[in-house]
């Protein structure tokens, strides 16, 4: 047994203090931006000549290293708002930090406009200019949105209004949602439960408590109705006036430039997914067999599937926090000594806030700002399988920030979307093949169940909403405005397109668009399915030669100092083509035929 000290909530103090160090580190970043500013505003030298050009990049890179436009003043008060959603001195602190934030961003902001602006012929001396080298692909990707960025003046208005406004408008039903207090039937006895953990209580083996669980959700979802309408109305129009604004053909258009990838590229991913929901659907023909229904019900289809003794079985098994930490330890250990020494490192300095609380934000999410600073991992430990998954998960993410640091510079500390999920997809399923290796033959069952569960979710019902996200975006620029029934249907389309026919829709089930807070972020989630599908490579390497881990490092190290397609290339995968993404689906249908096959024996 390991002496090791579990730390189980965030310490916040290593970045500020209290709100007076809060301001008084706001008013330095803001003197080191306005030096910035003054020393490169007035001049031009910068926009056709390489060494002033290397010098001005020097002195963004190294503010962006260690101050960015907030510093640790921004990230604190981002990562306090994350557990005290419901404080109202966390929500004047964030929004007086974020006002300064702001002015500065917007002060700094010449300095992309103007590089943008640069004529084809000189963007093109200067990318090929060796000097230049380190910030190349920085350039790049400014240069490719040349485009879509308007006057610096215009840019400015829309960033006050986009993170005055809109952002206010995607908290808005999170927030409202984080507040929500049920009584509720549970395992521990009736009591005051949160809605994180009613929303896990949907998951569970026992069918009247998750019955209970959908009702208060249900209950939950229909009280803010009317105001989700609304508000995703807003941001639908939001969006539709940017891209009007901007000149973007699609409205993922804008999407695919940030992430670094083709369209083509995307489309290619979701077309390959959605020619295959058949596997999808058969998958939950499969799961309803083994739950011992002819059909599950739509909060059902996460539940967890046990084989051994499934008839007299009512709880599922459990696994601790320390319990959980101590295994994954074990298995980074065999992996990579540097993956386990971050996972260390997180506690040590307890950058992971483990355990769910009334005001807490819901779900998982890894969080990182600037080079300099620490990554923070935060959970909702309800001691489930899915929750020690879900911590390799965020863990994954943690450890490609971590790499990055190592061997990039601040303009390049960055991962685009489109591969993001990477490196949380890889971290999560060597964590559950390892605890598929350890099973007996009947657990070994369950966790494979398990591991489906995650890929459907990950790749086609990812993809489902893709598809529901650009269905909406289009009938919205129609039509002009949704109702909340005619949004529910649209959702409903799309989730029974994966789903299939063995799980069913009740009208009230049609309201669970509310909460996923992925459609607020705008086309955000094929990044899950092009993760997994590239990680699975990745594994399926490792496989057959341990050492491959260092090529799988070297990917998660590079940021943003290339394209992931070029990336990609000089590992000799080309995610340009189709049957790439076929390749890794295959995998998922040679393990769906797997538990056919074997699920007969129950």
């Amino acid at each position: 047994m390991s002496n090791r000290k579990i730390n189980l909530v965030w310490d916040l103090e290593s970045l500020c203090k209290d709100k007076n160090d809060v301001l008084q580190q706001l008013s330095v970043v803001t003197d080191k931006v306005n030096n910035f500013v003054e020393k490169w505003k007035s001049r031009s030298d910068y926009l056709v000549d390489s060494k002033a050009l290397y010098e001005a990049l020097s002195d963004y890179e190294s503010l962006f290293r260690y101050y960015g436009s907030g510093g640790n003043s921004e990230y604190y008060v981002s990562l306090k708002s994350q557990i005290y959603q419901d404080d109202p001195s966390t929500k004047a602190l964030y929004a007086t930090v974020y006002d300064q934030v702001i002015r500065n961003q917007n002060n700094l902001m010449f300095f992309e406009v103007n590089i943008s602006k640069i004529p084809l012929d000189q963007q093109k001396i200067f990318l090929s200019n060796p000097h230049l080298l380190p910030y190349k692909h920085y350039l790049e990707n400014i240069f490719k949105f040349s485009n879509h960025i308007l006057s610096v003046d215009e840019e400015k208005i829309i960033n006050l209004f986009s993170t005055n406004a809109k952002s206010k408008w995607e908290k808005m039903v999170q927030e409202l949602l984080s507040k929500e207090v049920r009584l509720l039937d549970t395992r521990k006895g009736r009591k005051k439960v949160s809605f994180e953990v009613i929303l896990a209580q949907t998951r569970d083996i026992d069918s009247e408590y998750r019955r209970k669980a959908s009702i208060a959700l249900n209950n939950i979802f229909k009280k803010y109705l009317d105001v989700a309408e609304h508000e995703l109305n807003a941001i639908l129009e939001y969006k539709k006036i940017i891209d009007s604004i901007r000149n973007y053909s699609r409205p993922d258009q804008n999407r695919h430039l940030q992430d670094d990838i083709s369209s083509a590229t995307v489309d290619a991913l979701v077309n390959a997914v959605s020619n295959k929901y058949y596997l999808s659907k058969k998958y939950y023909e499969i799961k309803s067999k083994l739950l011992g229904k002819n059909k599950i019900y739509y909060y059902e289809r996460a539940v967890p599937v046990l084989f051994q003794n499934v008839t007299r079985r009512t709880t599922s098994q459990t696994y601790s926090y320390e319990d959980s930490f101590n295994f994954i330890l074990k298995v980074l250990e065999n992996i990579d000594s540097e993956f386990a020494y971050i996972l260390e490192n997180l506690n040590e300095n307890s950058l992971i806030d483990v355990l769910p609380k009334k005001g807490k934000r819901s779900g998982a999410c890894c969080f990182h700002n600037l080079l300099t600073q620490p990554t923070y991992i935060l959970l909702n430990f309800n001691n489930t399988l899915n929750d020690v998954l879900t911590f390799a998960h965020e863990l994954g993410h943690a450890i490609n920030n971590e790499l990055i640091k190592k061997k990039q510079n601040a303009l390049n500390f960055a991962t685009p979307i489109s591969t993001a999920e990477v490196a949380s997809t890889f971290i999560e399923d060597l964590i559950l093949e390892e605890l598929i290796k350890n099973a007996n033959s009947e657990e070994r069952l369950e966790l494979i169940m398990t591991k489906l569960d995650s890929d459907i979710a990950s790749i086609f019902r990812q993809i489902a909403l893709y598809q529901f996200e650009q269905e909406l975006h289009d009938t919205y620029r129609k039509n002009g405005y949704l109702s909340k029934n005619e949004i529910g249907k649209l959702f409903k389309k799309h989730m029974q397109n994966y789903l299939g026919d063995y799980v069913v829709f009740d009208n009230d089930s049609e309201n669970w668009w509310i909460y996923w807070s992925h459609i607020r972020m705008y086309f955000y989630v094929y990044s899950y399915a092009s993760g997994l599908l590239i990680s699975k490579s990745f594994q399926h390497m490792l496989k057959k030669d341990k050492q491959f881990i260092s090529k799988v490092k070297t990917f998660l190290s590079a940021g943003a100092s290339d394209s992931p397609e070029n990336i990609f290339k000089g590992l000799g995968i080309n995610i340009q083509d189709s049957s790439f993404w076929e390749m890794g689906l295959s995998e998922i249908e040679e393990l769906i035929l797997y538990v056919e096959k074997l699920s007969q024996k129950f």
